[in-house]
């Protein structure tokens, strides 16, 4: 029963049917937002991860020397240096900095130019 009024079986099936079919017509929009939602945020998180091992491999190029923590040393144009907690060296490098940033920048620039060349093939509705 479907409402007020008593309906057959075969009509109910097919109510039932025409309401699927309406679900399933409004997935495809749905798809979209949700997959633009996932790659924009899987490219959070990997943008995070590359930065944080740019960072390690970096501090990784540090040296041990006998300076109190927070001291910045100056290295040229460019460069610049400071001492961390534990007695070790981090370089501050421009060339760091560029892979740290200018990957998940490039990727994020890359992935939003692809995805309007793709949306301009899409039908109107």
């Amino acid at each position: 029963m479907r409402g007020d009024r008593p309906i057959g079986r075969q009509t109910e099936i097919i109510l039932d049917l025409m309401d699927e079919l309406r679900r399933l017509q409004s997935f495809p929009r749905q798809t979209v937002m949700n997959l633009r939602r996932g790659l924009l945020r899987l490219w959070v998180v990997f943008s995070i991860a590359w930065i944080i091992a740019v960072g390690f491999h970096a501090y990784t190029l540090g040296e041990e020397i006998d300076l109190p923590p927070g001291y910045v040393l100056d290295l040229g144009p460019g460069q610049l240096a400071t001492v961390d907690l534990l007695g070790r060296t981090v370089v501050i490098d421009q060339s760091h900095l560029e892979w740290a940033f200018g990957p998940p920048i490039a990727v994020l620039i890359i992935g939003a130019v692809l995805w309007w060349a793709v949306a301009g093939f899409r039908q109107n509705d």
